[in-house]
């Protein structure tokens, strides 16, 4: 069966790409579909509906501060949840802190994307430029680092959930010259951390927080070592997410069947990026991990469970259509009423 792309890349917030081969199935009831937590910290959350295309933000006691209906964008926090920067390779960036909307402006080039803001002098952006593009990054001290890179269209920042590590990937896993980069920040901003390496077979990854493992999905993904990737060990055909915790994650897969039935195949993995344990559902899950523990949190008709190292159920919850642990191992749920709530696991 082909492999369906996950629901942020169906709506181009935060994209991931995959290639597989295989018959079409039919497309996914996106009246059904539930709501994407896009970022969670201690301090409030993104969300994203499909079903409205509209993104919301969420202060730390529930309230919700903000809504903005846009297509095209990405959609990523500010300084600090849930302010937010919203961007494009089309769209004029502008960010959003309650009801002030602001434009940015941190690059002078006619096509880019702002990846992280935290100033206009802390800053890491996207641009095209001719043949393939660049990465653009200032830092508080008024130095400016520009890194060359295969396509400014494709390219894939992820963050670690304590928004201290970054990799910069490309959706493309067939783009020629791709390399992909490295990131940590200081006081003064983000850094290149490390040479790159070949990012060809990948799409996207996930950065676990405080120095935790990195995995990179694609065809049988891999996970970043000091040397630069090694195959991960699992039984999927094809990885096409990721969430990484503290000491391991989880590796994901979706497809549709010939009815039209959804599948979310799921896969716990240690710190080495081997299979610990399996589960497979006949549902479109989302799935968290922990980054201050080996828990993960899976969420599908309306129920989550806690799952622990061995993927063993140690809590469940009815009532919840959408999880997202915070870089505290705080639980930020989305209830079927649209409810959202902090709480401990």
């Amino acid at each position: 069966m082909k492999s369906r792309l996950p629901v942020v890349a169906m709506v181009m917030i935060m994209a991931t790409a995959c290639s597989a081969n295989g018959p079409e199935t039919p497309a996914a009831d996106t009246s059904r579909l539930p709501p994407v937590v896009l970022a969670a910290s201690g301090t409030g959350a993104l969300l994203y509906d499909p079903n409205t295309e509209m993104f919301s933000g969420y202060a730390r006691d529930g309230r919700r501060v903000w809504t903005e209906s846009r297509t095209g964008v990405e959609a990523r926090c500010g300084v600090q949840c849930p302010d937010a920067i919203f961007s494009g390779a089309h769209v004029p960036p502008w960010s959003r802190a309650g009801a002030k909307v602001e434009k940015v402006a941190v690059s002078a080039a006619d096509r880019h994307r702002v990846v992280s803001l935290r100033s206009d002098a802390d800053a890491v952006v996207v641009e095209a430029s001719g043949k393939g593009g660049r990465l653009v990054v200032s830092r508080t001290d008024g130095s400016v680092k520009t890194h060359a890179i295969a396509s400014a269209d494709d390219a894939v920042w992820v963050e670690s959930p304590d928004r201290s590590a970054a990799l910069l990937l490309f959706a493309d896993p067939d783009l020629a010259g791709a390399t992909m980069l490295r990131f940590t920040r200081d006081p003064g901003g983000w850094r290149a951390a490390s040479s790159g390496w070949p990012a060809n077979g990948y799409w996207g990854g996930c950065v676990g927080a405080r120095g935790g493992p990195v995995f990179l999905t694609g065809a049988k993904g891999g996970m970043l070592s000091g040397l630069g990737p090694v195959p991960l060990r699992s039984d999927l055909p094809q990885v096409g997410e990721c969430v990484a915790g503290k000491d391991g994650g989880a590796l994901i897969s979706r497809w549709m069947d010939g009815r039209g039935q959804p599948h979310t195949s799921i896969r716990g993995v240690d710190a080495l990026g081997r299979q610990i344990w399996s589960r497979d559902l006949q549902a479109e899950a989302g799935v968290t991990a922990d980054p201050t523990s080996a828990a993960i949190a899976v969420v599908s008709d309306g129920r989550l469970e806690l799952l622990d190292r061995d993927g063993k159920v140690s809590g469940q919850r009815a009532g919840v259509t959408a999880a997202r642990f915070t870089e505290t191992g705080q639980l930020v749920t989305v209830t079927a009423k649209g409810e959202v709530s902090w709480s401990a696991p």
